[in-house]
């Protein structure tokens, strides 16, 4: 009979801890299956777009609340599944195709991937119970006349945290794989930025040697004309010697830009995890897209789709949940179990015990670090905020500067330069103009040329830097913000 009672009151104990404590459900990232490349379907669930998903924003993070144990969201990104799209744009000569390719091999994101998988890991630690204790014991001499020598002795203990600790556990833990999760996100951004950058510094490259060729031909031009004249008198040695100088420095800085395509070409396969001789599949040049909109609507954006905000707001949760649970301390933990005799007249007993918070001082240290450190949590929140916002205006006035250039340039500065070089090619042809004249002007149209593809490749970097701060492509903010579509840091409308 005892011994039925004691582990009646066992089960008991147990179900009270089990009613009391919230469980706790997340969003998980799905397992790699071996040599299978990661990001295939992750792509394909949040389309690359303008280099960002074009969806809420990235990957779902943990969810606190709601359904059963361990259970799989539908939405969840699948990062390694195969897709026959997945490899269409892989090896074509277009910025999603780079960008997909780097979503599937880069070691910079898996690695980001695994921290989110072990941090969602976790949640099911800090949710659990500990081990119960087993004990055994074996009187080795006979000390009184109801305990014979041999006799044995089980005992079986499980702890059980106060009411709402394992709660609290499990709600900081959830809130670190939310933490994961965006950081993760922002992982992805930042990866896609750099491919972007790294491809359009490349077509640069290849702009500026192809115009450095199309004046190094013209300047040749020049040369044989100068020759000419020379040779009928109607010119000077001098002028023949300029455009001979010309051509060997025009000829030096093609050298010298085909030799940095060396370094340029390793950044990108850096970027995509390859080695850094991979040849590419070919030049991408960027969309003549322009932001429509004002810093107003892009802050707007910043604010519902940072993954780097969505991250520290994460993080004072987890903080504040932290606290909490440091307020938990002042109660004790309670250890119930039952006692087993072999042979003895009193075969079974029921065990409880706990421990006792005295050193109150210990405590309540315990109570004021974990709220200055929501405190801190929360001021480098903030300061993130200043420092995203600053950010988002030294690249919206990059962007504007460039489209100011560029309007600039193309609409006035290289008709003239033209022009120029036109009328001081036929002055100099007849007589009235002089051959330095002519070099100066081919001079400033190389100038304005570079300059205008410089304006050009600056407006479509400060496009993906903003890109990667907002979360989201920041060409569709105008559409987005007056539609009432910004989704929130979870993805949540």
């Amino acid at each position: 009979m005892k011994r039925r009672h004691g582990v009646s009151a066992l089960a008991l104990m147990l179900a009270a801890w089990g009613c009391a404590s919230e469980r706790i459900t997340i969003d998980k990232p799905r397992a790699w299956t071996p040599g299978e490349p990661a990001g295939e379907a992750y792509a394909r669930n949040y389309p690359l777009g303008h280099g960002v998903g074009e969806g809420a924003g990235g990957p779902p993070a943990p969810r606190v609340g709601g359904g059963k144990s361990g259970e799989q969201s539908g939405d969840v990104p699948d990062l390694h599944g195969r897709d026959a799209r997945a490899t269409q744009t892989e090896e074509g000569a277009s910025e999603q195709g780079y960008l997909l390719l780097g979503a599937r091999q880069s070691v910079r994101l898996k690695g980001a991937y695994e921290r989110w998988r072990a941090a969602v890991a976790r949640v099911t630690i800090e949710g659990s119970l500990m081990d119960p204790m087993l004990s055994y014991g074996r009187f080795l001499n006979e000390f009184s006349s109801r305990q014979a020598m041999g006799q044995h002795e089980f005992e079986l203990m499980q702890t059980f945290p106060w009411f709402g600790v394992l709660a609290l556990r499990e709600d900081a833990a959830a809130r670190e794989a939310a933490m994961a999760a965006r950081e993760y996100e922002g992982v992805r951004l930042a990866l896609f930025r750099d491919i972007r950058v790294a491809l359009y510094d490349l077509y640069l490259l290849g702009r500026e040697i192809d115009l450095t060729r199309e004046n190094l031909a013209l300047v040749s031009q020049f040369e044989a004309i100068a020759r000419t004249r020379f040779k009928v008198a109607t010119g000077t040695h001098a002028d023949v010697v300029r455009a001979q100088v010309e051509i060997g420095r025009l000829e030096d800085r093609v050298r010298e830009l085909e030799r940095m395509r060396t370094p340029a070409l390793a950044r990108l396969n850096a970027a995509l995890s390859r080695p850094a001789g991979t040849a590419m599949a070919g030049v991408v040049e960027p969309e003549p897209e322009r932001l429509n909109a004002d810093a107003a609507q892009v802050l707007a954006l910043l604010r519902a789709h940072s993954p780097r905000l969505a991250a520290m707001a994460e993080d004072v949760e987890r903080r504040r949940a932290m606290t909490d649970l440091a307020r938990k301390a002042y109660w004790p933990d309670v250890s119930v179990g039952a006692m087993y005799m072999v042979d003895g007249d009193d075969p079974a007993q029921v065990r409880v015990s706990v421990n006792v918070p005295l050193w109150r001082a210990r405590l309540d240290a315990g109570v004021r670090e974990a709220n200055s450190l929501r405190l801190a949590a929360a001021y480098a929140k903030a300061d993130e905020e200043n420092m995203l916002e600053f950010e988002l205006h030294e690249a919206l006035f990059a962007h504007d500067d460039a489209q100011r250039r560029l309007e600039l340039y193309a609409r006035t500065l290289l008709p003239k330069a033209h022009e120029s070089v036109r009328a001081s090619l036929g002055a100099f042809q007849v007589g009235t103009g002089s051959f330095l004249e002519l070099i100066d002007a081919q001079r400033t149209l190389l100038e304005f040329q570079l300059a205008h593809v410089r304006a050009a490749v600056e407006r479509a970097v400060a496009l993906a830097r903003l890109d990667a701060l907002v979360g989201t492509s920041v060409t569709r903010v105008r559409d987005e913000v007056s539609q009432g579509m910004a989704p929130g840091p979870g993805g949540e409308q």
